[in-house]
Formats: C-alpha cells, structure tokens, sequence
C-alpha cells in the first residue's frame, strides 16, 4: 500500500500484488479458464471527508498475468453521513466487469445498497 497523499480532508492508496486463483465451475463445466492461474490485483482508492460525510471511491484492476486480455474490473463508490452518535446512513454503488466471464455468467454485475450502520 503506498499513500499517494494525505491531508486533513483527503486521502488516496495505491496497492500493487499478485494473488493466485482457482477458477472453478459448477455442474462439471470446464472451459480454458478453469484451473489455477496468476492475476494481478491493483487499486486506487480516494477518500474525501468531513466530519459528518465520507465519500469514498476504490478502483480495482485484476488482469491474468499469462493472458491480458483476460481482465476484471472492480469499481466501489461508498457515501456515509452520520446522522446521529452512533448512527450512519450508507449508499454504495459497484460495478464488476469480467472480460471473459464462464458462458453462464453476465460480463456486468451491478449492485446499487443502502442501509444504517450501528456503531458502538
């Protein structure tokens, strides 16, 4: 994790990392992503606060190191505002995309969430 630049209001991260998978498919089904393979996972992620609201936006790049154009994209957009001492209202938006997704699933995923946060 690098920190691109912190202030009082603002932040941003850069993580770079490579992770392995194992793709798997149900009922039998075997294509030539199934198995085990290495994929680069970056992101970029920027946070802007105050004291009542945080905006918060993670970028996610995750491309098959033995093939680039087997890529995957994550995108995360969090905004919270407390409305009371322990009480937070939360909306967050994401985006999933699979370049070459198993025939059965969808290239876009997306997903659209509200709900309150209890904190102690």
């Amino acid at each position: 994790d690098i920190r691109v630049w912190r202030n009082d209001w603002s932040e941003a991260h850069l993580g770079l990392s490579v992770m392995a998978e194992h793709q798997k498919h149900g009922d039998g089904f075997v294509d030539d992503d199934a198995g085990l393979h290495a994929r680069m996972s970056d992101y970029f992620t920027v946070a802007i606060k105050t004291k009542t609201i945080v905006l918060a936006n993670t970028v996610f790049v995750q491309p098959r190191l033995d093939r680039w154009s087997n890529w995957r994209l994550l995108e995360e957009l969090s905004f919270t505002i407390d409305i009371a001492k322990y009480l937070d209202w939360n909306v967050l938006f994401r985006l999933e995309r699979d370049s070459s997704p198993p025939t059965d699933v969808d290239k876009l995923d997306l997903m659209l969430k509200s709900g309150l946060v209890v904190g102690f």
